[in-house]
């Protein structure tokens, strides 16, 4: 069964940071159904993702491999939920 997680991230804004997480999040078979672009301003973007993934494992492994140089957060952090 496939679990869905929403998350936000912030990134350099540089040309390569997106696909670098977009790699990361398909070697652990995870798949972006939807990306929001909140904001870009001046060396860093900030993008919403709704994530789905074989398991809960197979997400929380992808995000781990992200570069040092992207934050993500859960979307109930970000709520307070």
């Amino acid at each position: 069964m496939t679990v869905y997680r929403s998350i936000r991230i912030q990134l350099p804004d540089r040309p390569g940071s997106l696909s670098a997480i977009t790699a990361s999040l398909a070697a652990h078979g995870v798949d972006i159904v939807r990306l929001d672009v909140v904001s870009q301003e001046g060396q860093s973007a900030v993008d919403d993702l709704y994530l789905g993934a074989p398991s809960e494992d197979a997400l929380d492994r992808a995000i781990r491999g992200f570069h040092s140089d992207v934050t993500a957060q859960p979307f109930s952090e970000l709520l307070g939920d």
